[in-house]
């Protein structure tokens, strides 16, 4: 299995935000925006989580196209409803997206402001506006486009891929189409838990 640093998605990333948007970008930026994206949406998903229904954070492209989405769901105890767990999970597959689920878009105010404070603060990422432009989106689009891509092209050769601390990824052949699963780390698995829940399953 690589490690993402073995991969080249970073530059990946570099080529579409500087060839496709215009961004003054630097190589480095690359990998602290894909910790932003998965940490950002855990963060938010751990917000607004709701026991009776799946919550889903989407990330669409000004086209409409869907990128990625992180999905928070609780999972009931087979012999007290009312105890379980809650289950974090993210994909690049709008069919993973039901209609059951309460969705937000990545242009929610909450959800921006989420992203944009664990890109500040966690990793020194600053998004500021210009001229009223969005920059946080067509980045993170840039980074799930290049995630995705680079997975795809490695199912035959490569098909696993670590971020240590954020994600497993790996892509897997289902007759002639490619699905890319992705399992998070129990570190970012830890911002969709509740402590409370946790003490009472213990007592």
């Amino acid at each position: 299995m690589k490690k993402y640093n073995e991969t080249s998605i970073n530059n990946e990333i570099l080529k579409i935000i500087t060839e496709k948007h215009g961004y003054a970008w630097q190589l480095d930026f690359s990998e602290l925006a894909v910790k932003m994206l998965f940490e950002g949406t855990a963060k938010f998903l751990g917000e607004m989580k709701d026991k009776e229904t799946p919550v889903a954070a989407v990330l669409m492209d000004p086209a409409g196209n869907f990128k990625f989405a992180g999905i928070v769901s609780f999972i009931p105890n087979e012999e007290d409803e009312t105890k379980g767990s809650w289950n974090l999970a993210f994909t690049f597959n709008e069919e993973d997206v039901t209609s059951d689920m309460k969705k937000y878009g990545y242009n929610d105010p909450v959800l921006h402001s989420i992203l944009a404070d664990t890109g500040l603060t966690r990793y020194d990422l600053s998004f500021n506006s210009y001229e009223g432009q969005e920059f946080i989106l067509p980045v993170m689009c840039a980074v799930a486009d290049s995630i995705k891509e680079y997975m795809r092209a490695s199912v035959n050769t490569d098909p696993k891929m670590e971020l240590d601390g954020f994600f497993t990824a790996e892509a897997q052949l289902d007759g002639d189409k490619i699905y890319v699963a992705i399992t998070p780390s129990e570190i970012l698995k830890q911002h969709v838990k509740d402590d409370k829940l946790l003490k009472q399953q213990h007592n």
